[in-house]
């Protein structure tokens, strides 16, 4: 994917704004330098190696990586240890350890289904472990808890009419709320 490809995910805009000071240095340590906004709309701007990154907040809350923000921001994540209560720890340990860790790598740290944040990721098996699925990385991905519930071990097409049931709701959902997946159960 080429670096120019804007990257738009629902992401919880108060915990990205909690972290933002703590990115912010890390760039900086990073060989960043962080630059003036030019506009409402950006949430941070900054350089790094040679090239302008940019995140913007939305109208609707939505979050807009640019270039390789998003990757820098996963990164930081990783390093900084942002998820679980602020610790990664448990990231270094047995094989369901290690798949956490990868899919965050990945695919970052937002739900597959509702697209926001996660504290605490859990792993989603698209193929159900029960009906013969694997801890293949192809067929997993990170999801919150309740999302994780709703899509129990339905059939994939189910699961993927699922996703699409919650983030239509999450769209409509105002940005400084956050959608409660119960809701669709």
């Amino acid at each position: 994917m080429a670096d120019t490809t804007q990257h738009t995910r629902a992401f919880a805009i108060r915990t990205f704004a909690e972290h933002l000071d703590a990115f912010a240095e890390w760039l900086v340590t990073k060989g960043g330098q962080i630059l003036p906004s030019t506009n409402t709309y950006e949430v941070i701007r900054y350089v790094k190696n040679t090239r302008t990154q940019i995140v913007y907040r939305r109208d609707n809350g939505q979050l807009t990586f640019s270039g390789l923000s998003l990757k820098d921001y996963n990164d930081f994540i990783i390093d900084a240890g942002v998820i679980a209560g602020g610790k990664l720890d448990r990231l270094k340990s047995s094989a369901v350890t290690r798949l956490r860790a990868l899919l965050l790598q990945r695919d970052g740290n937002v739900c597959v289904y509702c697209g926001q944040f996660m504290e605490a990721p859990t792993i989603e098996h698209f193929h159900a472990i029960g009906k013969n699925g694997s801890n293949h990385p192809d067929n997993c991905a990170l999801a919150h808890v309740s999302c994780n519930a709703l899509a129990a071990d339905k059939p994939i097409v189910d699961k993927i009419a699922l996703r699409d049931r919650i983030q239509t709701a999450v769209v409509e959902t105002p940005p400084w709320d956050f959608y409660d997946v119960r809701k669709l159960a």
